[in-house]
């Protein structure tokens, strides 16, 4: 009888260790892509990109920060007009209504 249960325990806990396996893998797929733009006297004056950028883009905050043109590069080059008029209202204060964008 207690080779049954410590088989059993054995096998529920391999079950549990799986789902946390399974759970774990959805959550490392759901990270946010946070960004911050600081803005001084209507200009953008540094933008940091949080660490869930690499899992969203492929590149890592460093990668930003060494490159201040590579966000606007990935944008497809039929929205970058869209994009720099968001980019302007914002640094006016003003709405910005999300818009269908497109990365290369």
């Amino acid at each position: 009888m207690v080779n049954k249960e410590n088989s059993e325990q054995n096998s529920s806990s391999t079950i549990n260790m799986d789902v946390t396996n399974r759970y774990q893998n959805l959550i490392n797929f759901l990270t946010d892509y946070i960004y911050t733009v600081k803005i001084k006297d209507g200009i953008a004056i540094e933008t940091i990109h949080g660490p869930g950028c690499v899992s969203v883009t492929g590149y890592t905050s460093d990668d930003y920060k060494e490159d201040p043109a590579l966000w606007f590069r990935m944008v497809h080059t039929k929205d970058q007009e869209k994009v720099l008029e968001q980019a302007r209202l914002a640094l006016l204060g003003e709405e910005v209504k999300k818009d269908d964008i497109t990365n290369k």
